[in-house]
């Protein structure tokens, strides 16, 4: 949404909750997929999409509401770290910039244990 180089994020987040954290908006910006070859009809409409899921629902927003940063704002502000939205002002805090290297450090190793279980 709003970048001028056709291509797709993914982003892994630790969330478990409602979409509505997310999008509360509610539901008339909400639509729920029943299976992710869904998403395929909002882009051959829509010519862009916004996708997410939780856990094994998934769902679409509405483009119309969508920005550029549209789910980090709104999955940091949902996970109570809402000054994660933002990378480059986040960037400029060295110590703040330590903490997540620390994290990012963490979850590296926690993934290479599960990988070679």
């Amino acid at each position: 949404m709003g970048q001028t180089v056709f291509h797709a994020h993914v982003h892994l987040l630790p969330f478990i909750g409602n979409p509505e954290r997310i999008v509360p908006e509610g539901s008339k910006k909400l639509f729920n997929l029943s299976n992710i070859s869904e998403v395929k009809k909002f882009y051959e409409k829509e010519k862009k999409y916004l996708f997410f899921s939780i856990e094994e629902s998934s769902w679409v927003v509405d483009t119309s509401i969508g920005a550029p940063r549209f789910f980090r704002d709104r999955f940091a502000k949902a996970l109570c770290v809402p000054e994660r939205g933002n990378w480059k002002t986040m960037s400029e805090d060295i110590q703040y910039m330590k903490k997540v290297e620390k994290e990012n450090t963490s979850v590296v190793d926690k993934w290479n244990i599960y990988l070679h279980k």
